[in-house]
């Protein structure tokens, strides 16, 4: 997954002072669950209409190699239990969506990454959620080899 910005969107990002911070969203869904949306900040911001709750977590964006599929983390502080109480509702990995936006233009989303949560733990502290990339980006292409035993048709003589 390559990411491109506009030149203005890395002149902001490596700028000495950061007049227009870029904002991440976090937006966990499942179908038994009511969606939760974090925004890391002091404060709650809207984008696209949804109100995203201000906490405070540890974002591990996913990389971006060729040799591997893309893994990411996230680790959220507690300020209340409703987290844990969704995620002990559901018993399949819930569809996380990590999005950048500048806070000065909460509705254009500069990147995003949509992502599977296999794996999560917590405590009374914290909640850790690992990342990994939805599984059909695995899948062998094409979805069978060409080979004798599979295909003997094709080498018939």
């Amino acid at each position: 997954m390559s990411r491109s910005l506009t030149t203005g969107q890395l002149t902001k990002l490596y700028a000495a002072t950061q007049d227009d911070p870029l904002l991440s969203l976090l937006t966990v869904t499942h179908d038994d669950i009511t969606t939760i949306r974090r925004v890391i900040g002091h404060a709650d911001v809207t984008s696209r209409s949804n109100v995203y709750t201000a906490a405070a977590f540890d974002l591990v964006l996913p990389d971006e190699s060729e040799e591997r599929p893309p893994l990411g983390r996230i680790v959220i502080d507690f300020v209340d239990q409703s987290i844990t109480a969704s995620l002990l509702a559901i018993n399949t990995p819930p569809s996380v969506l990590i999005e950048l936006v500048f806070a000065s233009a909460l509705d254009t989303v500069v990147a995003s990454w949509p992502m599977l949560c296999p794996v999560a733990r917590w405590d009374l502290y914290q909640c850790e959620l690992e990342l990994a990339a939805d599984p059909t980006l695995e899948e062998q292409f094409p979805g069978f080899s060409y080979a004798p035993g599979t295909f003997p048709g094709l080498f018939a003589r």
